[in-house]
């Protein structure tokens, strides 16, 4: 009878065992799991900041060239200005 009592406490004591060895691996999967997603969505806000910031660039650039035909419009329209300023200020000239 003592014998048969060794046998389950071994037996239940190799059960208890097995259990933790499962348990333990379960929690090392869930804990790489949970690594992966925080990996993932840290690749992901990388990504998006890298989207974005390209994103602003360009507007940045789009904004630029607007600027600078604007620039460039006004420029030409005081050099128009000018001439005819210049051209005003001959014909006065030839008046007198």
């Amino acid at each position: 009878m003592e014998q048969a009592v060794g046998k389950e406490k071994e037996h239940i004591k190799k059960e208890i065992e097995k259990f933790r060895r499962a348990l333990a691996e379960e929690r090392k999967k869930g804990k790489q799991a949970v690594e992966n997603e925080k990996g993932k969505q840290l690749r992901e806000k990388e990504k998006e900041n890298s989207t974005a910031w390209k994103r602003k660039a360009r507007d940045n650039k789009m904004r630029l060239l607007e600027l600078q035909s604007a620039y460039d419009e006004a420029c030409k329209k005081l050099k128009q200005s000018q001439t005819f300023i210049t051209e005003l200020e001959a014909k006065i000239e030839n008046l007198n």
